[in-house]
């Protein structure tokens, strides 16, 4: 504490009526405190608008453009983003003509449209110029989008063997009609398996095999990324669940481990095939199987990609 123009020690464990504040209009010197502002607003576009209070104005003040004209050395102030560009299928969210230094545009696609590149929202810089990249946006159902956005990675569990799993549930429920063109997991050991699409009948707990892709070498110990030729490819509709079969007598190391539902409900709803299922020869996709709910909350690290319908693989086309 400064007394009598004396810096004097002071025991935190002493009581005072009054504190010390370090106003930001005082510093001397416009600087960021981080040599990695820039980088942190290009990942965190709104990180000066949401955290001014908390981190931008002490870490990043300059970035941020949070300092004054005199203690900046340039006319910060002066400086605004006044270019938006906007393509097809994008809109602008509110009035925007102008941002100042820290400020953030935002973008949205269209309704029925998806983000395929770009940047929805984007920060005005001490340069002038925003942040990111003018996003662009095409129709969903000429797009790729994966199922869930889980974490590919070891996980210490593997399903039983002969016995086939899914969950209706965000992270294995397919929101959109289209073709699996590519599946994505983690295996701990390598090992063969059945990645399935399940879909529900009007009979509970019996379901629809709507297709399935045989994985013969799931590999060891690594994440795996297979793309499925035109010809195999499962067509699939919103409410389809992708699922998985471990093979008897092979099964594979895809993995998977326990959550507690009360913080990840996107791990329950799971299902388990009511009979052990031997070998892959036992499924017959078209056919309807018994499961039985689970209370389990598992997290499986498994993910597909779903691709535009492709007309020309189905029956009658010419």
């Amino acid at each position: 504490m400064h007394v009598g123009g004396k810096w004097t020690n002071v025991r935190c464990t002493e009581l005072h009526k009054f504190v010390c504040k370090y106003k930001p209009a005082e510093r001397v010197l416009c600087a960021d405190q981080r040599s990695d502002c820039n980088l942190l607003i290009q990942r965190t576009p709104d990180l000066c608008v949401r955290y001014q209070e908390t981190f931008a104005l002490a870490k990043c003040a300059k970035t941020c453009g949070l300092c004054t004209n005199k203690t900046a050395g340039v006319p910060l102030s002066s400086i605004t983003c006044q270019k938006f560009d906007v393509r097809p299928n994008i809109t602008l969210v509110g009035n925007v003509t102008s941002l100042k230094i820290g400020q953030v545009v935002q973008y949205s696609c269209l309704p029925g449209y998806v983000l395929v590149s770009g940047d929805l929202v984007r920060m005005c810089q001490i340069s002038g110029a925003l942040t990111g990249t003018t996003p662009k946006c095409i129709a969903q159902e000429d797009s790729s989008m994966p199922v869930n956005n889980v974490d590919i990675r070891y996980r210490h569990s593997t399903g039983s063997k002969g016995i086939a799993y899914f969950a209706n549930s965000t992270n294995m429920r397919i929101s959109r009609t289209g073709d699996i063109n590519r599946w994505i997991f983690y295996s701990n050991f390598d090992g063969l398996a059945v990645l399935q699409v399940w879909r529900q009948t009007s009979t509970v707990n019996q379901f629809f095999l709507v297709g399935h892709n045989i994985i013969q070498n799931t590999g060891n110990g690594r994440k795996v990324t297979v793309d499925i030729p035109r010809q195999s490819r499962i067509h699939v509709q919103p409410g389809d669940m992708i699922g998985i079969h471990y093979d008897f007598v092979h099964p594979s190391g895809i993995s998977f481990e326990d959550c507690k539902i009360e913080y990840n409900a996107e791990g329950g709803h799971m299902f388990m095939s009511k009979f052990v299922v031997a070998h892959v020869t036992n499924w017959m996709p078209g056919k309807t199987y018994l499961f039985h709910p689970s209370n389990a909350c598992q997290i499986f690290s498994l993910n597909a990609i779903i691709g535009r319908l492709d007309l020309r693989k189905r029956k009658g086309y010419k």
